[in-house]
């Protein structure tokens, strides 16, 4: 694989995000988010979002091309809108999970959505 580091990434975030439960809730459903993310609605919302960022990352003053689609919450996987998605470059992506497993290891009650707006400069911690 021409780069390691992508690679690394996308384990870590698969360890951060998903530790053995495949299946996400759903207002009395369930959505296989392994299945969903491999499906080819994801794909198009993917690169509508990568592409209505302008292919960059959105975390202030980053100069980096976006590679992935962040979801702050999860209420509407599978019916995403416009904006419930963030486009970031794998670092932030990475930073972003990474804090908030963190916080959530300390026992601190924050949401995925407070650690992105904190990332992206939207909130204050």
């Amino acid at each position: 694989m021409r780069h390691p580091e992508v690679l690394a990434g996308l384990v870590l975030l698969w360890l951060v995000l998903f530790r053995g439960a495949m299946r996400l809730r759903r207002r009395g459903g369930r959505v296989d988010y392994a299945r969903y993310m491999r499906s080819a609605a994801w794909g198009r919302r993917r690169r509508a979002c990568l592409a209505a960022a302008g292919w960059r990352c959105q975390v202030r003053g980053c100069p980096a091309r976006a590679r992935t689609a962040h979801h702050p919450d999860y209420a509407r996987l599978g019916r995403e809108r416009a904006g419930d998605l963030v486009a970031l470059c794998w670092p932030h992506h990475r930073a972003i999970h990474t804090r908030a497993r963190a916080l959530w290891r300390r026992r601190q009650r924050v949401s995925l959505r407070q650690v992105t707006d904190e990332v992206l400069g939207r909130w204050a911690a």
